[in-house]
Formats: structure tokens, C-alpha cells, sequence
């Protein structure tokens, strides 16, 4: 986040869910006497909401167990780990592509190598397109290859050698529930093959 030790407003254009959004966005005002102004969310509600979120972080009879922090942490080591398919660690690094990850590592690693900004659903998958139905109109977009530049020109990794790594392993059951709510089936499939790629 941006870090401006004389910001002293915030001004909240855009309407936001989260308790967490209210929050981080009021910290951008570091300045003493700083204002928040909302244009689309009420300022005493979001104001008691955070309040009432300090109040349950500090609540002590809400806290877990030291066994129980052990225990989420295992289940986090485990979740969404097959191995040999999912996720890849460098064994030098330690570093780790996942399918959370995947996207973001991609997409910098393609712009770095151009030297230029560019769209992703345009240059780098090859799309096949069908119509489902005129009307109302509906499409389905199954994702045929994604290609990637390097030193040696473009290296196309398609549908074939996708579905051999992940075989019978469905990406949709290795990542936690509240981590994915928000993507669709297109943004999996994304996943499935830049995974690959990565």
C-alpha cells in the first residue's frame, strides 16, 4: 500500500464491503486530525463495525488454543497439495508456484520479457469460441493453448499436456473455499493452464 506520512484525507469514491476495506482504506490517513470522506458508504457504520472487529480481535475467551493454531496449521500445509502435481516448490529456493500465484507470475515474467504492457486474453490463449444459443446469447470459451515468449521464440503449452500433469486432480478442489468464491469457472480454467505453464 502507499505510505504517505502527510496524506491527511482519504476519499472514498467507490462503495466497499468489507470491514477490512474500511480499515486499510482510513490508514492510508496518517496525518493527525486526518478525515475520511465516503461518498457511497455510511461513515457511523463502517466506523462501528470496525470497532466492533477490534473488539472481537481482543476478546480473549475468542482467541484458539495453542493446540487449535497448531492444528489449522498443519490442515494449511496439507490443503490443496498433491504431490508431484500441485504445488510445484523450487527445491533451490524453496520458492512456490500455486495456482493462487500462477496468473500474477506469468503475466509479469510476459511483460518483463516484451518490454511492454500488454493484454493477456489477446496474446497469450488460444480460445475456441462456441455459441450455446442465439437467443438469449451465450457463449463458451474453452481455452485451446496459452504461449509464453523466451529466449528461444514462443512455447505454446496446449489442452494435451495440461490435462496430462493435472490428470484426474480437479483445480477446484485444491484451493480453500474463501480464497475462490469470487472466480469463475473461466478464471479456473485460466488457472488450470497457466499452472502448467508457470
Amino acid at each position: 500500500g502507499i505510505d504517505a506520512p502527510e496524506c491527511g484525507v482519504v476519499l472514498r469514491y467507490e462503495p466497499f464491503d468489507t470491514t477490512k476495506s474500511h480499515i486499510q482504506g482510513s490508514g492510508r490517513a496518517r496525518k493527525a486530525n486526518a478525515r475520511v470522506f465516503y461518498f457511497e458508504n455510511d461513515p457511523q457504520l463502517e466506523v462501528a463495525k470496525a470497532r466492533h472487529v477490534d473488539s472481537v480481535a481482543r476478546n480473549d475467551s475468542l482467541k484458539c488454543s495453542k493446540e487449535e493454531l497448531v492444528s489449522a496449521a498443519e490442515r494449511f500445509k496439507t490443503e490443496g497439495r498433491v504431490v508431484g502435481v500441485h504445488p510445484f516448490t523450487h527445491p533451490g529456493t524453496g520458492a512456490e508456484v500455486s495456482l493462487l500465484n500462477c496468473i500474477p507470475i506469468l503475466y509479469e515474467y510476459c511483460q518483463q520479457v516484451m518490454g511492454q504492457s500488454f493484454h493477456p486474453d489477446e496474446v497469450l490463449y488460444d480460445v475456441r469460441v462456441e455459441t450455446v444459443r442465439v437467443f438469449p446469447p451465450e457463449e463458451r470459451r474453452t481455452i485451446q493453448s496459452v504461449r509464453y515468449p523466451s529466449p528461444d521464440g514462443w512455447q505454446v503449452v496446449d489442452a494435451a499436456k495440461v490435462d496430462a500433469h493435472w490428470g484426474n486432480v480437479d483445480v477446484n478442489n485444491l484451493l480453500p473455499a474463501e480464497r475462490t468464491k469470487n472466480l469463475t469457472a473461466w478464471d479456473f480454467q485460466k488457472r488450470r493452464f497457466v499452472y502448467v505453464a508457470v
